[in-house]
């Protein structure tokens, strides 16, 4: 009985080591937007945010077949692109320890082309209206 009990508190000890504090995986990232929708040649700014951000640094990563990381940084704003799924979650800086995986955000992205105009003085002869289709 001696025994099992100083194996199971050995596992115990290993176990918090390895994994961590439990409260500091009850920490949920939680990801936004500022645009759901993306025109092409567009861009979108996601945000993950994590409660008790101290010594964080944040992970982007875009569901598809390879489930790949976009974006690993201190910055927790990352412009994409490209339309998907994203998720995001926190690290704590120079640990193993990882917040609870973000509720996942759909970006979409449109055919349409992001219109922009720029004039420079003397290029265009002065009009009194430009329009744009």
């Amino acid at each position: 009985m001696g025994h099992s009990l100083l194996c199971m508190m050995g596992f115990f000890l290993l176990s918090t080591v390895i994994c961590g504090n439990a409260e500091e995986l009850k920490f949920k990232a939680t990801l936004t937007a500022d645009s759901t929708t993306t025109p092409a040649g567009g861009s979108v700014t996601l945000t993950c945010d994590v409660k008790d951000s101290v010594d964080i640094e944040y992970e982007l990563r875009k569901t598809s077949s390879e489930n790949k990381i976009i974006s690993f940084s201190s910055k927790s704003a990352t412009s994409v692109s490209d339309g998907g799924i994203y998720t995001c979650r926190g690290r704590r800086r120079n640990t193993s320890l990882v917040t609870t995986k973000s509720d996942s955000v759909v970006i979409q992205e449109t055919d349409e082309f992001k219109n922009s105009l720029r004039i420079e003085k003397g290029l265009l002869p002065v009009v009194e209206e430009i329009t744009i289709h």
